[in-house]
């Protein structure tokens, strides 16, 4: 996040009232009806964009109405921070106003550190979404999956409630509990309570699975890069020679700090451009490059994404796709393509809004769109697959930001690898089986929280023996586009 000074923002708007009260005059009676000169605003403001001094004049006029004739005493500072809050929720679902308290408490999970149960999420339609349970959370021990639904918390409907609002009544103190109610597709809705913990995210983990090197990274805050450097060190150390490659687990990593997903994404490349940033002048572009030192010495790469894998972790992804350094397996992410700035004010809080989007280095844009995999493998539950591409993806928001409503703003000609056209080609092969009703026999409540095996973990694995038995080398699979998903794996495995 990158951190700037706004202006003095409270004394501008004292000024504003201050005016708007001279304009008055000895008027000091509730009118019941809005003087002419308002109405004449109002029409204005339908037909033609209003000045800047006329907005603040009719904002003025609104928040002065309110505070004379509310059913309750209502001050400045409220209607403000309602009208901040406002503003900011109605441009895109990331953009929101951060009063002091919630301010601080971003800073702290920036770090890593925090009180609650490690869920990313978001509001859509008035109801929580989630985007992702951090792994090893109260949240992900507990069973809550991308695209869950929290309906209710602690028997209190969420309809209403902002994001920040139901953070905060999801976050408290260690050792105390919080009653969700969760809905769920293909199973009834269902009830979980769950114990909040100190949620103090160690940002990587590693294992050795034979001779492959297994590592999670969970989220990206100030810790990652160091920690990834060191859980390679460690698995050289373990394998030795015996090392053939990585599996770079990016499944359910909610992104976090630009900076990390960069340095992350250096840690694999010797070269190139890892990501470019956007704004509203196009040909303002913020280009980000590799350094010539690849920690792995070169060694395959796997990289596994779902519908969970947003923002940080699409840039990583995406950087090792398009420069041919990892096959991608698993399904197409998130789609949270756009950067946000934090700008602080005199009052301890923050603005927080959308400034730019990322594009890969072969010039494609995250938002919306996500990273589609080379190998596409749905996890499996039961034998049942659960249908990923039916997840909730920053496409689904309403407020999301559309690419074709940046006017001004050429979009870089997108040249194809092929590992994307690949990709392109399986997604529209089975686009048509994607609209059809699904025909899976709803799942119950037990099946879908009780321990699972890790297919795509699985695939992943055997897709990395696979390129070790080619040779050293990120070496594309030719799939051919025909086959199905399930049969594309079987050739992989053959």
């Amino acid at each position: 996040m990158r951190l700037k000074r706004f202006p003095d923002f409270s004394s501008f708007m004292r000024v504003v009232f201050l005016l708007h009260f001279l304009s008055l005059g000895s008027t000091g009676c509730a009118e019941n009806f809005p003087p002419v000169s308002a109405e004449i605003n109002a029409e204005k403001s339908q037909k033609e964009t209003l000045s800047p001094r006329d907005t603040a004049t009719f904002f003025s006029y609104v928040t002065d109405r309110l505070r004379r004739e509310y059913v309750e005493p209502v001050t400045n500072d409220k209607l403000l921070e309602g009208a901040l809050n406002g503003i900011l929720s109605g441009l895109d679902p990331h953009s929101a106003y951060l009063d002091p308290k919630h301010f601080e408490e971003v800073k702290k999970q920036t770090q890593g550190k925090y009180g609650g149960l490690g869920l990313e999420m978001m509001m859509e339609g008035g109801l929580v979404r989630v985007i992702s349970a951090i792994p090893d959370t109260p949240a992900a021990k507990a069973g809550i999956q991308t695209d869950d639904f929290i309906v209710m918390i602690n028997d209190e409907p969420v309809l209403g409630l902002n994001v920040i609002e139901a953070a905060e009544k999801l976050r408290g103190d260690p050792h105390t509990t919080v009653k969700l109610t969760i809905r769920r597709h293909q199973t009834e809705q269902f009830d979980l309570t769950l114990t909040r913990e100190d949620i103090n995210i160690k940002p990587v983990d590693w294992r050795v699975e034979g001779e492959i090197g297994y590592i999670r990274i969970k989220t990206f805050n100030n810790e990652t890069t160091f920690e990834l450097h060191q859980s390679i060190k460690d698995i050289k150390a373990a394998l030795g020679n015996k090392l053939r490659g990585f599996v770079i687990d990016l499944r359910n990593n909610p992104g976090g700090l630009l900076d990390q997903a960069i340095s992350v994404s250096d840690t694999f490349l010797n070269k190139g451009e890892i990501v470019s940033i956007r704004g509203r002048d196009s040909h303002k572009a913020t280009r980000f490059d590799a350094t010539p030192v690849d920690v792995t010495e070169g060694l395959p790469l796997v990289i596994l994404i779902n519908g969970g894998t947003a923002s940080a972790s699409e840039i990583v992804a995406g950087a090792l796709q398009d420069h041919h350094r990892a096959i991608i397996v698993g399904t197409r992410s998130f789609g949270k393509g756009s950067v946000q700035n934090v700008v602080p004010l005199n009052n301890g809080g923050a603005l927080k809004f959308t400034t730019a989007l990322y594009y890969t280095p072969s010039g494609r844009t995250i938002q919306k769109q996500g990273i589609m995999p080379d190998v596409v493998v749905e996890q499996l539950v039961d034998l049942k697959t659960i249908k990923e591409d039916s997840r909730f993806r920053e496409s689904n928001f309403s407020t999301a930001i559309d690419l074709e409503r940046l006017k001004g703003q050429a979009e870089p000609k997108t040249e194809l690898t092929p590992k994307m056209k690949t990709s392109m080609g399986e997604e529209k092969t089975n686009a048509g089986k994607d609209d059809k009703p699904s025909t899976h026999t709803p799942l119950k409540k037990n099946d879908l929280l009780k321990p699972l095996k890790d297919y795509q973990l699985e695939q992943a694995l055997n897709v990395m023996k696979v390129i070790t038995l080619l040779g050293h080398g990120a070496i594309p699979l030719k799939i051919n586009p025909g086959l199905t998903k399930r049969e594309s794996m079987n050739a992989a495995r053959k």
